[in-house]
């Protein structure tokens, strides 16, 4: 099964005191961060003029860290990735849909969350 992000709809809500914007994704779609995939459901992904994207519930990433465990280094971009706040230094504030995934990179290069799969391990048995 392929996850379709390319029926992603970009809904401008831009006013002049709020300068957001929300992307609405009608399927499930991926999010793919320094190498690991993501599965979320159908939602959205609000996008601020400051750079900061944030997940909408019931979409988030889980248990998010550095993998040798360093601190954080900050960023031009962030995501808050869950419900409570907690959010992640991005390269930068922009992103990229490549094959039907939302490609973004951490400022760090090696971000893990509990609940992905390394990209290059998705079709290790060969199933497509």
């Amino acid at each position: 099964m392929r996850f379709r992000l390319l029926v992603m709809i970009a809904l401008l809500h831009v006013s002049p005191m709020s300068l957001a914007a929300a992307i609405l994704a009608s399927d499930a779609f991926v999010i793919r961060l320094d190498g690991r995939e993501y599965a979320m459901s159908g939602g959205s992904v609000l996008l601020s003029s400051t750079g900061v994207l944030t997940l909408q519930s019931p979409n988030a990433l889980v248990d998010c860290r550095r993998a040798n465990g360093q601190a954080l280094v900050a960023g031009p971009g962030k995501i808050v990735y869950d419900g409570l706040g907690r959010f992640l230094y991005l390269q930068s504030p922009e992103f990229v849909i490549q094959d039907d995934a939302l490609v973004l990179q951490s400022t760090t290069g090696d971000i893990a969350c509990a609940n992905g799969v390394a990209s290059e391990r998705l079709f290790d048995s060969s199933f497509e």
